[in-house]
């Protein structure tokens, strides 16, 4: 009878379990990148703060004195530390174009912290530190040329290259090789392609040709419209002007106007007996009667012609004189009972003995004046009458 053998299976092994990292590669990356950026800001700083005061610390700087309190503390931000770094990277190296040292490390921080693609980082890197050395040498030539006193700009590096540039090529040819040289690091670093760049600027360029002519056509329209305004302006004036001398009554001459005659004063009696009231008034002298002068008669002026305006006549009639007397009669009738002295006639001065003349040449005169008055109102008269009156 057979008998049944035993089975022999093997049993198998557990598998062992996959041991996980204490730190996965994404938060290894993203570590990576906070102290890239920290480390971009700390060295910004040092090369911000830098001054030429703390230059004596760098050069004397060991590791030792990084772990001991020194006696005294530099201006940097950062002390010691950033005073080595800043006298190294900006007096000794490339100047304040080694800035652009922290920031590529703050966008390859910011690029590993958030995970992203670098894309065209690596390419950028490459030619902003060709750039750095660009600019860094042309503003070393600015310096040596100008003595625009940009060594802090420039660094060491940047005036040795700018002076290798000057003794080798000229200050001409080393200016031109440098701003070609940055021109094309631009165009690479923001097109990454030269034609693009070249379009972009041509682009530019008309754009620009094309806003300054559209702006000359634009100006010369708005001068032209208020040129076009401004002479309908002056015409429309000139047409109300003319309307207006058109309009306006015909300059005839008026009639005559006859100044009125004034009478003549009534003459005093040349002797009357004094009233008895005022026994105390004494006669005084009786003055020598003088004719009355007559003016020189003016010769009648010549009739104008039918082409020119007729001037006014001047007509003088003959001085009025006015009777001499030695005694005045009070004409105010006083009580008998009032005591009053009438004044006698001697403190009047006596007149003078010049005989008056008649002045032509002031009666001409106020002749045009009068005119010239009258014509301010548009009135205008034919003839003038003249009486020259008493002088007081």
């Amino acid at each position: 009878m057979a008998t049944a053998k035993p089975s022999t299976r093997k049993r198998k092994a557990p598998k062992k379990k996959a041991s996980k990292p204490f730190v996965t590669p994404q938060r290894q990356s993203e570590i990576i990148g906070a102290l890239m950026i920290l480390l971009g800001l700390l060295l910004a700083l040092a090369f911000v703060s830098y001054t030429s005061e703390d230059d004596q610390f760098a050069r004397s700087f060991s590791l030792g004195d990084a772990f001991s309190a020194p006696s005294e503390r530099a201006q940097n931000a950062l002390g010691l530390v950033g005073a080595t770094l800043s006298y190294y990277g900006v007096k000794q190296f490339l100047g304040y174009v080694i800035l652009l040292l922290p920031g590529f490390l703050l966008a390859w921080g910011y690029v590993r912290v958030r995970q992203k693609d670098a894309g065209h980082l690596p390419v950028l890197t490459v030619l902003g530190f060709v750039g750095a050395f660009v600019c860094a040498a042309l503003l070393g030539w600015f310096h040596y040329q100008f003595d625009a006193g940009l060594e802090l700009w420039s660094g060491a590096v940047g005036l040795n290259i700018a002076d290798w540039m000057r003794g080798v090529f000229g200050s001409t040819g080393s200016f031109l090789l440098l701003v070609v040289s940055v021109l094309i690091t631009a165009m690479l670093v923001i097109d990454r392609d030269i034609q693009k760049s070249l379009q972009r600027i041509e682009d530019a360029l008309f754009n620009i040709r094309e806003a300054i002519r559209s702006f000359w056509s634009d100006f010369r329209a708005r001068w032209n419209d208020g040129r076009a305004k401004r002479h309908e302006a002056r015409a429309a004036h000139r047409a109300e002007r003319d309307q207006r001398t058109n309009e306006a009554p015909s300059r005839t001459r008026p009639p005559a106007r006859q100044l009125p005659q004034q009478p003549a004063p009534t003459p005093y009696p040349s002797q009357q007996p004094l009233d008895p009231i005022y026994p105390e008034v004494e006669p005084a002298a009786r003055a020598p009667e003088r004719p009355p002068v007559r003016p020189t008669p003016v010769q009648p002026t010549a009739q104008p012609t039918s082409t020119e305006a007729a001037e006014p006549s001047l007509k003088i009639q003959e001085r009025i004189e006015e009777e001499r007397t030695n005694t005045l009669k009070p004409n105010v009738e006083l009580a008998e009972d009032v005591p009053f002295t009438f004044p006698a006639i001697k403190l009047l001065d006596e007149a003078h003995g010049d005989e008056p003349t008649v002045d032509l040449d002031e009666l001409e005169e106020n002749k045009q004046i009068l005119l010239d008055k009258l014509e301010t109102y548009k009135i205008q008269i034919t003839d003038i009458n003249a009486i020259v009156g008493p002088t007081v």
